[in-house]
């Protein structure tokens, strides 16, 4: 069986970040995708490629058996599915005894008993634990017994996908698109996102993820998403912040600023006397709103950033020369 390098395949380095495998991903998924390469055959089986090194290195567990394991990483996760507990250096250990013969001078010999079809089924039931890979490697083991769990119901691989919205999109909700490809073919699938979702927020798609193998259920597909940077407001978890721009006018004797929201409105609010540059106003329920009903939603904070006068005219610098003598006159007089 042939050994797929899934680092090689997105062209990272084994000891590769989280980030650098995501982003790896993006890159490669974006142009090997069927929308960009329509018919052409040998781009989709690199994007089934890409999308299967994907989904093993970006979940944690599976990476680590992977790290471990090798090629054997899936025998034993399919091993694990069916009940098993041994630990991975155990399950190698139990398989390598199984499959062991007595070689020639100088090379290891291992101890075995041979497990017939009667013990087989007294610890797994009608489904054997392990793959088809396996039972043709290593079938001499268990005194020549056919598989009986060709019939074991093993369910699909869960599939991860990230999918960039805007800011605009996460508070009002939105839909995508999306198409890849499995054995099947290729599949188009239409998801909601509901508005509130946050950076990192994960979307279960029951049941479209990877196909089950002998009548298992499919696995999910899971939507990571991920907010697309804005060039007025920064997201906090649920809570939403923007810089607003106040006049020293305002600052100093108090009036009205306007904040832009990311609904696309605008909200008056009162600025009061003496303000000082950096101040920040929470505007409560204007973040995110919750995914839940009933749910708290997040806050708006608009912090002021006092414009300064510029082009004075001579009437404007003789108030300000005067507004410097009498700064200048209380300062000496307090002390």
């Amino acid at each position: 069986m042939e050994f797929k390098d899934y680092y090689d395949i997105l062209g990272v380095k084994k000891g590769a970040s989280e980030k650098e495998i995501r982003s790896a991903y993006r890159k490669l998924a974006r142009k090997y995708h069927p929308d960009v390469n329509p018919g052409d055959k040998a781009a989709e089986a690199r994007f089934k490629e890409i999308n299967e090194a994907n989904e093993v290195l970006s979940d944690p567990e599976k990476r680590r058996l992977y790290d471990d394991l090798g090629p054997r990483w899936r025998e034993y996760e399919q091993y694990r599915a069916a009940g098993g507990t041994a630990t991975p250096e155990e399950f190698v250990r139990g398989t390598m005894a199984g499959a062991g013969r007595a070689g020639g001078r100088g090379s290891p010999r291992y101890e075995y008993r041979t497990m017939n079809e009667e013990d087989l089924h007294d610890l797994f039931g009608s489904g054997a634990p392990f793959s088809d890979f396996f039972y043709q490697a290593f079938g001499g083991g268990f005194g020549g017994t056919r598989r009986r769990g060709a019939s074991m119901q093993i369910p699909g691989q869960d599939i991860e996908q990230v999918v960039e919205i805007s800011l605009e999109e996460a508070v009002k909700g939105t839909t995508r698109v999306l198409q890849y490809a499995d054995q099947d073919g290729t599949r188009r699938i239409e998801a909601t996102i509901p508005a509130g979702v946050r950076n990192g927020s994960r979307i279960r798609l029951a049941g479209q993820g990877g196909p089950g193998f002998n009548g298992g259920p499919n696995g999910d597909l899971y939507l990571v998403i991920e907010l697309a940077p804005h060039p007025l407001f920064e997201v906090k978890e649920a809570d939403i912040h923007v810089t607003i721009p106040v006049e020293l006018h305002v600052c100093m004797l108090g009036g009205q600023a306007m904040v832009p929201t990311p609904k696309g409105t605008r909200l008056a609010l009162n600025i009061p006397a003496e303000t000082q540059n950096g101040r920040v106003f929470r505007l409560s329920g204007q973040g995110l709103p919750s995914m839940r009903a009933g749910g708290k939603a997040g806050d708006l904070f608009a912090k002021v950033q006092v414009v300064l006068p510029t082009h004075l005219s001579e009437e404007e610098r003789r108030l300000f020369q005067r507004l410097a003598e009498l700064r200048g006159a209380a300062g000496r007089a307090a002390r």
